[in-house]
């Protein structure tokens, strides 16, 4: 009897070990290529409380960055980004913003928290009005 007490015990502890799974979400990668005065890519789908991973590419030869001025988010980080970036001419500094020189590569990691629809566009003078916008969808 103590044997089969011990094996049920044993079982379930294993059971338990099993269904507990890690609590971080899985990081959510999306690469984003800027190139003349255009992005690769202007819309993406995430889901709320899951961990970004934005790598932002500049392949064309005119500085370039990523801006969502307003977006409930947690967790900011950022690689890469261009020092000397001349933000003077935008009101407040955005929620999210990572800039990249022309040939670089930067990261920005970062966790949203409220679903809605958030336009990014490149804040660099005369780049949004050219077409540099896009959507985020946080679902």
């Amino acid at each position: 009897m103590k044997k089969i007490a011990l094996v049920v015990l044993i079982f379930v502890a294993w059971a338990l070990v099993a269904c507990s799974g890690s609590s971080t979400p899985a990081v959510q990668t999306i690469s984003l290529e800027a190139v003349d005065v255009q992005f690769g890519a202007t819309n993406f789908e995430v889901v709320a409380g899951r961990p970004i991973q934005l790598t932002f590419t500049n392949s064309g030869a005119l500085d370039h960055d990523f801006t969502i001025a307003k977006i409930p988010v947690k967790d900011v980080t950022m690689t890469g980004e261009m020092g000397g970036h001349d933000m003077g001419h935008m009101a407040e500094t955005p929620d999210l913003h990572i800039a990249v020189k022309p040939g670089g590569m930067g990261t920005l990691t970062f966790t949203p928290t409220e679903p809605g629809e958030y336009e990014f566009n490149c804040s660099v003078t005369g780049h949004k009005e050219a077409g540099m916008v896009g959507n985020l969808i946080v679902k």
